[in-house]
């Protein structure tokens, strides 16, 4: 039960981490070939996708 419960909450928390992750590339105003390079890295890489997005903070251009 308790797994259960544990792995909910992670899927919770993976799943708003990339929705804030892709509204916040939303905002930015970069290129197109960007914002679609970093919505797939976002996408394609689980967690670590979102949290590089944060950690590089690509400039706005």
């Amino acid at each position: 039960m308790f797994t259960q419960i544990f792995n909910l909450l992670l899927v919770l928390v993976w799943l708003g981490l990339v929705i804030y992750a892709l509204l916040a590339l939303r905002r930015r105003t970069l290129n197109a070939t960007a914002k679609a390079l970093w919505a797939l890295i976002i996408l394609a890489i689980p967690v670590l996708g979102a949290v590089a997005f944060f950690i590089v903070q690509p400039q706005d251009l």
